[in-house]
């Protein structure tokens, strides 16, 4: 695959390789034994972002996972219009999004993996980081998914060397799979020369 990237950065594209991470019975077991240990802090508040999630709230969140290299899903799947989905939102007693995390339903009926559903969007406003926010609402996301909309298998992509989101997927039952993806950008669409972290 080197070889692939090598020719792709060579036509002026910049390249990322993200490694395909799997939970499914595995990640619903690692998940409620998490919740029944831990949950967020006193000041916090879950919220579900849904069709009548105000705007200015959709921006806050967006400020809050650009600020970690995360990229939203779009709104209407976010919202659960178009797919099933769960995306959560911690609130400060503010009213400020704190961290977010979601899954989504991303596979068409008929698509072998139908039953797989998307799981990520795992990020923590700066001044909150360190308190293990985002594995607990991960595993929300998880449970709500498959409480939700019965989903027990779920996939996530995880740049290669991100040590943290390795370590937060394998604290939740994934494991790293056997293949990957690897991301051609145009740097002057995306202006940092990558997706995501």
């Amino acid at each position: 695959t080197q070889s692939f990237r090598d020719a792709l950065e060579q036509r002026g594209y910049k390249t990322d390789r993200f490694e395909n991470w799997r939970g499914q019975e595995s990640a619903l077991d690692a998940s409620e034994k998490l919740l029944a240990e831990r949950s967020l802090a006193d000041d916090l508040t879950v919220v579900t972002i849904d069709a009548d999630t105000p705007d200015e709230t959709m921006a806050a969140l967006d400020r809050v996972t650009a600020s970690c290299g995360v990229l939203l899903p779009q709104s209407n799947a976010m919202r659960g219009l178009e797919s099933a989905s769960v995306c959560l939102l911690a609130m400060d007693g503010a009213g400020q999004p704190v961290a977010s995390a979601a899954s989504v339903g991303t596979n068409h009926r008929d698509n072998p993996l139908a039953g797989e559903a998307w799981w990520g969007m795992l990020a923590t406003r700066e001044d909150r980081r360190g308190e293990g926010i985002a594995i607990v609402l991960g595993a929300m996301a998880l449970q709500a998914m498959h409480r939700q909309h019965g989903f027990s298998a779920f996939y996530t992509g995880v740049r290669a060397g991100n040590g943290a989101s390795e370590s937060l997927c394998s604290k939740l039952g994934f494991s790293c799979g056997d293949y990957g993806a690897i991301a051609a950008i145009d740097a002057q669409q995306f202006a940092g020369g990558r997706i995501t972290k």
